[in-house]
Formats: structure tokens, C-alpha cells, sequence
């Protein structure tokens, strides 16, 4: 007789599966040339931030397609497939700074990828600026951060992570 409680861990990458496909039709793209399409790619963006900033990981890994090697060199001691778990630790303990935006723009479109510019809210008010860590300088402090919003899958999804201050 098989375990029930490992029965139900068989469930979990079918239910990832369809969280990812609702997060399509969430935010379904609006046809090639619409003036929509921006709006829809800046409202996806939007509210990839403010899921990460208020603590809703599940709500934002459904909205990232990027690369999660970095979040997995961070959290070894988690299982690569808990994406939520990842997200969760970078923005809690790993010193990702998933801040609520002030200001995004877009600065370039084309038939696959819309790119932003962002500024951030600091934790204590005003605008979050990146400066030197650990007893380094930066050449320059950096207050604005690129952001591609790319069509997958027949929807929009964000490729990179929020800034990085260890």
C-alpha cells in the first residue's frame, strides 16, 4: 500500500502547472500593435513588483520567466523546484530588495519584448538608491533598473529579478 501523504506531493507539478497557465490567461496579450499591449506589458510588470514587495510569491513566480540560477546558487538547501520557496528567501534572507516601484517606463518595444526603466520605494520613504556594499564603493549609485517584460506562452511575463544589496 502506497503512503497517502507522498500521494499528494505527486500533485504538486501538475498544480504548478495550472497556476502558471491562470497567470497566462491573467494577463493574455493583446494583439501585435495594440496600443494596449504597453499598458498590459506595464501592468504585468506592476504587479510582479507589488506581489514581491508585499509578500505574494506565489502570485509572482506565475508572472517570471527568468533565469532562476541565481536564486538557486543563493538557497543550495532548497529543492530547485520550489520556486516559491526561492523567491521567498531571496526577498526575506538573501538580500534581494523586492521593493514596491515608484516609476515605471517604457522605453522600448518590439514584436516579443517591451523594456522599462524603474525606480524604487525605499523601506524608510523616497526613492531606493543602490549604492557600494561591504566596504566597497560603486562607481555610481544606481537608481533606476532595466526590467524586460517578454511575450511567452501566450502572455507576459517578467525576466529579471529585483535588485540585488547584500
Amino acid at each position: 500500500m502506497k503512503n497517502p501523504s507522498m500521494r499528494s506531493w505527486a500533485w504538486l507539478p501538475l498544480i504548478a502547472l495550472l497556476g502558471a497557465l491562470a497567470a497566462c490567461s491573467a494577463n493574455p496579450i493583446p494583439p501585435a500593435g495594440d496600443p494596449a499591449e504597453g499598458r498590459q506589458a506595464e501592468e504585468t510588470l506592476r504587479a510582479f513588483l507589488e506581489d514581491l514587495g508585499e509578500g505574494r510569491y506565489e502570485e509572482a513566480v506565475a508572472k517570471f520567466a527568468g533565469n532562476y540560477g541565481e536564486l538557486e546558487a543563493f538557497n543550495p538547501d532548497l529543492d530547485p523546484a520550489d520556486r516559491l520557496a526561492l523567491f521567498a528567501r531571496y526577498c526575506t534572507v538573501n538580500g534581494g530588495m523586492c521593493l514596491l516601484p515608484e516609476s515605471i517606463q517604457l522605453v522600448e518595444s518590439d514584436a516579443d519584448t517591451f523594456a522599462f526603466k524603474v525606480t524604487f520605494l525605499a523601506p524608510g520613504g523616497g526613492q531606493f538608491v543602490l549604492e557600494g556594499c561591504c566596504g566597497e564603493e560603486a562607481a555610481e549609485p544606481i537608481s533606476v533598473f532595466p526590467y524586460t517584460v517578454a511575450s511567452t506562452a501566450d502572455c507576459l511575463q517578467i525576466l529579471e529579478l529585483p535588485p540585488y544589496a547584500p
